[in-house]
């Protein structure tokens, strides 16, 4: 349950791997508005636990013996966002918990590494927070959590549609800042030879809406999407064409996600900020992410 969507993953654990039966995504925005009031708006609850009950009725149906509820960035910042999990937890019968900055980045690392090997940076653009995070030489993972995302950057950077050139340029400014201290630790080994890392690698909805941008999809399919490549060159072009559009020319995109057009060009500034201040020139996109990191949590 993050910041923009909520997210269901059904599956059977097959050889110690998740098997994916039902996997699926909808916008709700529980984070809309929560800079200004620090708690969530009714109607945010509303369309969020709507939405909750759905998923769990649809698990069940599906054969989920259990049923894990897991709150990310929204419900951490929010003054009501422990009890709103913890309510739902006890009016479904399910486990339900706010995880932290460091459990998200772990488990969706554990998440999107099961298909991709070597030493990799995980990149995890969300609604209310980006995550970095790599394994290290010594054992365990690095991990950061930045306060920023694709609700949050379009409620704090732009007030106009589509964004103004100025409003872009400093959205990008402020993100590069909080990049360029995890140079060292997460850049790419062409940048850095001695430290850094192989391969980037992204994962949630707007790296996956990029890659569908990026492969001319007429429709999305998860399975075309799944490891394929997105050059940085392509992605500032799509992140460029996007921002001249109204949000309104955006949802008619054949691979967007209702509810995702009015923050997709936030989120891409996020993402291109991040590949050129870490020196990435092509990013691996994985369909896997903190979903299977909680099944596997379970194994």
């Amino acid at each position: 349950m993050g910041t923009n969507s909520v997210r269901l993953l059904v599956a059977d654990i097959v050889d110690g791997r998740p098997r994916t039966a039902v996997r699926r995504a909808r916008v709700t925005r529980l984070g809309e508005g929560l800079q200004i009031s620090h708690r969530f708006s009714a109607e945010a609850r509303q369309r969020t636990a709507a939405l909750v009950a759905e998923f769990v009725t649809e698990a069940r149906r599906s054969g989920a013996h259990t049923i894990d509820l897991v709150g990310t960035s929204a419900c951490r910042e929010a003054a009501d966002g422990a009890e709103f999990v913890k309510g739902l937890g006890r009016e479904h019968c399910i486990v339900a918990r706010v995880v932290s900055g460091q459990e998200e980045a772990r488990l969706s690392f554990v998440g999107a590494t099961l298909d991709v090997t070597g030493d990799v940076v995980l990149l995890d653009v969300g609604g209310g927070s980006t995550e970095l995070v790599r394994a290290r030489a010594e054992g365990g993972l690095g991990a950061v959590s930045i306060g920023v995302g694709c609700v949050r950057g379009t409620e704090r950077w732009f007030t106009s549609d589509p964004p103004s050139a100025q409003e872009r340029a400093m959205a990008r400014a402020e993100v590069r800042a909080l990049f360029v201290p995890l140079t060292e630790s997460f850049g790419a080994s062409v940048a850095s030879p001695e430290v850094g890392a192989a391969a980037l690698v992204g994962v949630a909805g707007t790296v996956t809406t990029y890659a569908c941008l990026s492969l001319g999809l007429a429709e999305y399919d998860p399975n075309v999407i799944h490891l394929t490549m997105l050059d940085r060159s392509r992605l500032e072009g799509d992140v460029e064409r996007l921002a001249t559009m109204p949000a309104c020319d955006r949802a008619e995109l054949a691979c967007m996600q209702t509810g995702r057009a009015d923050v997709i060009v936030a989120g891409g500034e996020i993402l291109l900020a991040a590949m050129e201040t870490l020196g990435w020139e092509r990013l691996i996109v994985s369909e896997r992410d903190i979903l299977d990191g909680i099944l596997m949590a379970r194994c």
